[in-house]
């Protein structure tokens, strides 16, 4: 519960609907001295157990991902859709061609900030619904790593400003806006990056994965890019994702490539490979690289 004392109930993912199927069958069974009642959940209740678990004691609880978005959407158009929250930060993530991934991530001001935003979930931002769940601190400063260039900043620790701000003339190019239009000097403590190069001055694109996959979705998808978020949406330990791309052919239909660097020695190609299969909509899985 809030006061990190046990609530008596436990979330599990498993490997595929067979597994699903014989865990059904345990509902009613006693563990100990008590019946436990098991049922199938869905994956947004899954992931907000799960994050609530990992989440570190000295990370912020103010970060939101909004999933969905118009490929138009602009920072100003998200400020405006979370009305009634303080928003600090807004990023705009792009695919690897450079186009909109209908992903963007903000820093709000705080947890209260946080629960007014997730009232907007699955409201509409112009002719999409917009999906809002909850981050932490590490997931957010991940995925909008090499669209903003921290390397030069320390990063405050939690309830603590940093003590001086920089000035940055943020461009279209860069997809990170922070204030009411774009193209305007704003006060901020990032520093716009070019998208091929951040921190050491390595593109992320450019970096070769230890691992990559080929991922053909089952039936037909509306939208790849969604399926693609949702592989990355795996956290395996060791594992951090590189951007992925929909590659599209003739009949209106894509497959997925996405690599990853692996940094546990535990975790190769089959491991990682069983855990996309297990991804909803994903039909089979190929390993191009190992």
């Amino acid at each position: 519960n809030e006061a990190g004392r046990s609530n008596g109930d436990a979330v599990a993912k498993l490997l595929n609907k067979i597994d699903l199927e014989r865990a059904l069958k345990c509902n009613k069974k006693c563990l100990m001295e008590s019946c436990v009642t098991t049922e199938e959940t869905d994956k947004e209740t899954y992931n907000k157990y799960r994050r609530k678990i990992e989440k570190m004691d000295t990370e912020e609880n103010t970060f939101i991902h909004l999933k969905g978005l118009v490929w138009s959407a602009t920072a100003k158009d998200i400020r405006t859709f979370l009305t009634g929250c303080n928003v600090k930060e807004v990023v705009l993530t792009t695919t690897t061609n450079g186009k909109p991934s209908g992903n963007a991530f903000v820093h709000l001001e705080s947890e209260a900030d946080v629960q007014k935003a997730l009232a907007h979930n699955r409201k509409y931002l112009r002719e999409r619904f917009v999906l809002v769940e909850e981050i932490y601190e590490s997931q957010y400063f991940r995925e909008t790593k090499g669209f903003v260039d921290r390397s030069d900043k320390v990063k405050p620790s939690v309830n603590q400003k940093s003590e001086s701000e920089s000035e940055g003339n943020f461009n279209e190019s860069l997809k990170v806006e922070n204030g009411t239009t774009e193209n305007e000097n704003i006060d901020t403590d990032l520093e716009p990056v070019k998208k091929e190069e951040h921190g050491n001055g390595i593109s992320l694109d450019a970096k070769k994965p230890d691992l990559e996959f080929e991922i053909i979705p089952s039936g037909y998808i509306s939208d790849y890019e969604d399926l693609l978020e949702d592989c990355k949406d795996l956290e395996i330990d060791g594992i951090i994702w590189h951007r992925g791309k929909v590659i599209e052919d003739s009949d209106s239909k894509a497959t997925i490539i996405l690599g990853c660097t692996v940094e546990n020695a535990n975790v190769d190609a089959e491991i990682v490979k069983q855990n996309l299969e297990a991804v909803t909509l994903v039909s089979k899985v190929n390993v191009v690289l190992s």
